[in-house]
């Protein structure tokens, strides 16, 4: 049944790489994933830029960009609708034991917690509806977010544009490794600067 599934949904991305809409299939993806969609932008990001590596910059930054935007929209949920809409997302993820730690962590860490959830596994859209709820300066949040999203998507870019279809084996064996210790590194950095 899981091959029948995981060749489905190859064909559909085979089909999607030839389309003149795969660009706006990618940013309401992206969109949709940063507000609720359980699947990451990378699972379509990836093909389209394997397809024509020559806009993997560019499927990046609209992976970037629109990703963001759906955070934002989360924050909204998490900072005016949190009852209504923000709850039951966190509870369809089971995410919401997750948001009494996330608020006591707040105050002490800020921005550094949506980047790390912009940057590693953890549901970026939990990430954005806790921090509107937590009263974050959306200022901070949208930067946080460029910031680690950016970094994500353009690392993917730069293994595709360079490697090409080598950039598929890179990407299995070592990213997320790779994304493991650069989010040290800059944790690290992170917080000796805000120490200093």
């Amino acid at each position: 049944m899981y091959s029948k599934l995981s060749s489905k949904i190859t064909d559909h991305l085979k089909i999607l790489t030839k389309s003149k809409y795969a660009g706006i299939i990618l940013a309401i993806f992206a969109f949709s994933e940063a507000l609720f969609f359980p699947i990451p932008p990378d699972i379509i990001l990836i093909p389209l830029a394997l397809a024509n590596h020559r806009k993997a910059f560019l499927f990046a930054l609209i992976t970037t960009i629109f990703s963001v935007l759906g955070g934002c929209l989360g924050y909204l949920i998490g900072s005016y609708f949190y009852e209504g809409l923000g709850k039951p997302i966190l509870l369809w993820f089971g995410a919401e034991s997750h948001f009494s730690n996330f608020s006591i962590k707040y105050n002490e860490f800020g921005a550094i917690a949506v980047f790390m959830g912009g940057l590693t596994p953890i549901p970026y859209k939990l990430v954005a509806i806790l921090s509107g709820t937590t009263s974050m300066p959306i200022f901070e949040f949208v930067c946080a977010s460029l910031l680690s999203r950016g970094i994500r998507f353009f690392l993917l870019a730069i293994l595709i544009y360079f490697f090409h279809k080598k950039a598929l084996q890179l990407i299995k064996k070592y990213f997320t490794l790779f994304v493991t210790l650069l989010v040290i590194v800059l944790l690290f950095l992170l917080l000796t600067f805000q120490i200093l």
